[in-house]
Order: C-alpha cells, then sequence, then structure tokens
C-alpha cells in the first residue's frame, strides 16, 4: 500500500491503491486501500465514481464508514450541495465511533 502512494501524484496513485486492494492480507487493509484512493480522487474528475464505489464500506458493521461518509460530505460542499453536507456531517458527529472533536468540527462549517 505504501508503494503504491509512491508512485507519481493523481490517477497513479488511485489506479495503484485500487490495483493493490484486493491482494492485501485482510479486507479492512484493502478497505483502507480503497478509502485512501477515495480520498486521493476527491479533487478529480471522477471523484463521485470513485466515492460511489466506497458506499458498500458505509454499512454500519465496517470499519471505515465515518471516512465514506465525509468523503461524501466533501463531494456534497464541493458540488456546492451544503444541506447535504451539513447532514451527512451531522450524521458523522452523532456516531459513537466518532472521534471527540467531530462534532465542535462540523458545527464550524
Amino acid at each position: 500500500m505504501i508503494a503504491a502512494q509512491l508512485r507519481e501524484p493523481g490517477d497513479g496513485q488511485i489506479g495503484a491503491l485500487q490495483a493493490v486492494a484486493p491482494t492485501l492480507s485482510t479486507p479492512e487493509l484493502a478497505d483502507l486501500a480503497n478509502v485512501i484512493s477515495g480520498y486521493k480522487s476527491v479533487d478529480t474528475p471522477k471523484a463521485e465514481e470513485m466515492v460511489g464505489k466506497l458506499e458498500p464500506l458505509a454499512g454500519a458493521d465496517r470499519p471505515f464508514r465515518l471516512s465514506v461518509r465525509e468523503l461524501e460530505a466533501l463531494l456534497a460542499a464541493r458540488k456546492g450541495d451544503t444541506k447535504r453536507a451539513r447532514e451527512l456531517w451531522s450524521e458523522i458527529a452523532k456516531d459513537a465511533a466518532a472521534p471527540q472533536g467531530a462534532p465542535s468540527a462540523r458545527r464550524q462549517c
């Protein structure tokens, strides 16, 4: 996963992370590689497609569900849909697994 991120910026890293994800030793590491590729794609034309592929990782029992919701909120904000972004950040802040600073950080947005 580290080698994939050392590639040239942009599509090279994103593609490498997606390629390495299925080969990783645990499902959690594969999920992490996919979420990192989502973060790296957030400012690209394919951001919506990439984050859409992460939706299965947003289930209540998935370890990176809050990261996926955050990516969805970032995309909504970038598209000018502040209502949807606030809804998602509110959902994140109410989650018991959210970091302690999340509720106050989200109020500032």
